[in-house]
């Protein structure tokens, strides 16, 4: 059986401050909880939430209005109104940064899981004022450092009187704890002043970046670019470029261990459906897209897909929305199964991260979904199928 995790709080006020299960009945006087032993000497302490130990199952967390919360399960989460999704706080993406784990969730911030010695220490680096009222586009590595774009959204909402975010992109230094706005070169000459939002940022299977420019009003124009690098400025270019870049790899493009694993999910779909991997991965700048198949007229099942280049053979997963994995640790595929989720929810985004000691944990982003629209969101820790580390 999976050797799982088990969760420390180091703050009163931590993670289910406030918060009370449902069917469960409140006493009119709670004991105060017993006093917490003063948190070791980890850098930033007043962005650290706790800290992942070793243990005995997987944890659970939900994005609240101030930051996450500790659920026994996705079954306990909150009974959030549904919004469309470029609103709701969700996992918005997952991109490692060295031994840590940085993850966007949208409208509120990064989240960072870093190894320590006892296991992973999480941080929330709270940006809520800046991007509240902002979506995340992407998530990537800008020079070495995790970068979020943002920009409006004015399909599901009236954002017509709302201004481009003056700061589209904010990054995070590799290693650091202080997020702060970054100028993308790639993005010059488009200026959130004169109306410019910049969406659909992501690499094309060219190994090209391409995006998408908009400024709304009376002279609405819609631009096109693509970049080698978006260290460099980009070129203008027609909406048919754009849209053949968006075309996902071939699975014959993707690494060994991943194209593996990716014949073998494709293996378990119906033949009504093109399973089409989004993978996070230390090797790659931002998330690409790869097709386990070529079944023409087929209706796209989007998988979280993970590699990672490690000695012998390196690490390649993917994961169907309903729990349902394929993995394999550099031999051949086998499968697996996270915890079941209730209906309606499906798991979204994926990554692997070493904790302290050899345990290598998987970290599943997931949401509560009905059509366009997210109600609860959150993500889940648990400790990987194949072990420790190699």
């Amino acid at each position: 059986m999976n050797r799982i995790l088990l969760l420390t709080l180091l703050f009163a006020a931590g993670f289910c401050s406030g918060c009370t299960p449902r069917g469960v009945a409140v006493p009119e006087e709670t004991p105060s909880p017993p006093e917490e032993p003063p948190p070791p000497d980890y850098p930033a302490r007043d962005k650290l939430l706790g800290v992942l130990k070793n243990g005995g199952a997987p944890l659970w967390f939900e994005f609240g209005p101030g930051g996450p919360g500790h659920i026994a399960g996705a079954d306990d989460a909150a009974l959030n109104p549904f919004e469309p999704w470029t609103g709701a706080r969700h996992a918005a993406g997952l991109v490692p940064d060295g031994e840590r784990l940085v993850m966007a969730v949208n409208r509120q911030g990064f989240l960072v899981l870093a190894p320590i010695e006892e296991g992973l220490a999480l941080y929330r680096l709270d940006l809520s004022q800046d991007w509240d009222e902002f979506t995340v586009a992407a998530l990537f590595r800008f020079r070495g450092a995790p970068a979020a774009l943002l920009y409006r959204d004015d399909v599901f909402s009236a954002a017509s009187g709302l201004s481009p975010p003056a700061y589209p992109v904010w990054a995070l230094a590799s290693g650091g704890f202080e997020p702060a706005p970054v100028e993308i070169p790639a993005f010059s000459g488009l200026s959130p002043k004169e109306g410019w939002d910049l969406k659909n940022f992501r690499q094309g299977r060219d190994g090209l970046w391409y995006y998408r420019a908009v400024r709304d009003g009376r002279e609405r124009a819609v631009q096109y670019y693509r970049t080698g690098d978006p260290a460099f400025p980009g070129e203008l270019i027609n909406v048919g470029v754009f849209r053949n870049a968006q075309t996902p790899y071939n699975k014959s493009e993707a690494p060994h261990v991943l194209g593996l694993v990716l014949e073998q999910a494709a293996l378990r779909c119906s033949p009504g459906e093109l399973p089409v991997a989004a993978v996070v991965s230390p090797d790659f700048p931002g998330l690409r897209y790869f097709a386990a198949d070529s079944r023409a007229g087929a209706v796209i099942l989007e998988l979280a897909g993970f590699y990672a280049a490690l000695e012998g053979g390196g690490v390649g997963i993917a994961l169907f929305p309903d729990g349902r994995l394929v993995y394999s640790n550099g031999g051949a595929p086998e499968l697996y199964a996270l915890p079941v989720l209730p209906e309606g929810f499906a798991y979204t985004r994926l990554a692997v991260i070493q904790a302290g000691g050899r345990d290598q944990v998987l970290t599943a982003a997931w949401e509560e979904q009905e059509g366009f629209s997210i109600g609860a969101a959150g993500f889940m820790v648990i400790n990987a199928p194949w072990g420790g580390s190699k």
